[in-house]
């Protein structure tokens, strides 16, 4: 049987319940129904003629059929790359390229710059999956997924992409009302706002000003970055967000409290997908919207938002919420 005759999503669901370790857990991963992944297996074992999996209690366990189609399967990636393959070939879901990433800097970031992604790859659709929990394995469900942590999965390549900073902010009408915070310890008789989701929250109010009665003054908590933000242009309070809102909410005002959070980001897709024309434009688009030079929010070291405003000005980033927070 040749490469031709798989259905590649047979060979993805697969692949997925191998790296998940249980039927279950490949679903999800895939975010696809529990009957389907189980459906595709039993298409793939009748195609092959072999069980695939053994089941255990904890899960399934490859079987000396399934150890050889998991080689096979990463063969036939390879070989699609190598010749050139169509992006149906290569991609996790066929004529689709998907890119998997937190909420903030999928929807806040990257969305107003797509449509130049969008003309480099005319015909593919785009996915942009945006996610509350950065734990989640993005590995299985879009072609580049980014992070704040490195995968364990060996079948990714990993590469560092760039830093996010994180100072508080406020708008003009909150600080007019409840003046300014002069320190960290200050902080305790302000609201403050909490984003607080799977891999996102990482004790920032701990790491900020100690452990103690934190609730207390937590006026607001969401799972959601657009929630954090828009609570805070509408003056209910105080809240730590990366460093790049400064420019797509240009209203807000930076406190600087002398105690910063950074968060590195990689970015990874799989290996056999390396060779393919449509992933490799994805990531040297990817490359350019975090570039440290041109964004100088993502470099390395620290650079106040202030002082990052006239190279972002002159590179031409949208201003998504222009007159939020305006109360001046």
């Amino acid at each position: 049987m040749t490469a031709q005759d798989y259905h590649w999503d047979d060979v993805k669901a697969f692949q997925a319940v191998a790296s998940a370790g249980s039927i279950r857990g490949g679903a999800a991963t895939m975010d696809i129904a529990l009957n389907t992944v189980r459906y595709r297996i039993k298409r793939l074992e009748e195609q092959i003629g072999a069980q695939l999996f053994r089941r255990l209690k904890s899960g399934v366990e490859l079987t000396e059929a399934g150890v050889q189609m998991k080689q096979r399967a990463i063969a036939m990636g390879e070989a699609a790359a190598a010749q050139g393959g169509a992006p149906q070939d290569i991609l996790v879901k066929p004529r689709q390229l998907t890119i998997a990433c937190s909420e903030a800097v999928g929807s806040l970031w990257l969305t107003p710059q797509l449509g130049t992604l969008r003309k480099s790859l005319p015909g593919l659709t785009l996915g942009l999956h945006c996610d509350f929990d950065l734990t989640r394995d993005f590995g299985q469900i879009a072609d580049i997924g980014i992070g704040f942590t490195i995968p364990s999965n060996e079948d990714l390549i990993v590469s560092r992409l760039g830093t996010l900073h994180f100072v508080c902010y406020a708008s003009r009408e909150y600080i007019r009302k409840n003046g300014m915070p002069t320190s960290l310890e200050d902080i305790r008789n302000h609201d403050f706002i909490e984003q607080d989701a799977p891999g996102v929250k990482s004790s920032m109010l701990d790491y900020m000003i100690g452990r103690g009665d934190n609730e207390r003054f937590i006026g607001l908590r969401t799972n959601s970055s657009s929630a954090l933000y828009f609570s805070v242009a509408d003056g209910a309070g105080i809240a730590a967000m990366p460093t790049y809102f400064s420019h797509i909410a240009p209203k807000l005002q930076a406190i600087d409290l002398n105690s910063r959070l950074r968060f590195d980001m990689y970015y990874f897709f799989h290996r056999d997908a390396r060779n393919s024309p449509s992933v490799r434009i994805a990531i040297d688009w990817l490359k350019a919207a975090f570039d440290p030079v041109k964004y100088p929010y993502f470099a390395d070291d620290f650079v106040h938002p202030d002082d990052c405003r006239p190279a972002i000005d002159e590179a031409g980033v949208v201003q998504l919420f222009p007159k939020s927070a305006d109360y001046s």
